[in-house]
């Protein structure tokens, strides 16, 4: 991974939310039309979030429910992705000629973790409370 740059991360919400749009969307408008979006979305997420997350606004959907450190991302006119930006600290692997009283070496490695994705048309809670029920 080139300096600077974040790698993207999706959890399993994330994962059936995209599902479930991609669903929605195909019953909708058609199976172009959701593969269309879904490529879409993976694209915008490659292109913007793996250099400069902090690009993403302060989601205040999330904000209003407690919940202060997700971003969110405008896709298109109508589909939004929530996420975080997150420092993670790994353990490197220790040497097996290396004493134990040696200093482990960590490295951070800067994540972005995708949450969820949506139409912003939808209800974030009765989403949020669907998701739930089928996790």
């Amino acid at each position: 991974m080139a300096p600077n740059q974040y790698k993207i991360v999706a959890s399993p919400v994330f994962k059936r939310s995209l599902q479930r749009l991609r669903a929605f969307l195909s019953e909708q408008f058609g199976e172009k039309v959701a593969h269309s979006v879904s490529e879409n979305i993976k694209l915008k997420i490659t292109e913007q979030l793996t250099q400069n997350p902090f690009s993403g606004t302060i989601s205040e959907r999330l904000f209003q429910l407690g919940l202060t450190e997700y971003r969110q991302l405008l896709i298109d006119e109508h589909n939004l992705v929530f996420y975080v930006v997150r420092n993670a600290v790994r353990n490197a692997v220790i040497n097996a000629n290396s004493s134990a009283d040696s200093p482990k070496d960590t490295d951070n490695e800067q994540e972005v973790q995708l949450l969820l994705v949506m139409d912003s048309r939808q209800s974030i809670q009765k989403l949020l409370f669907e998701l739930n029920l089928l996790m």
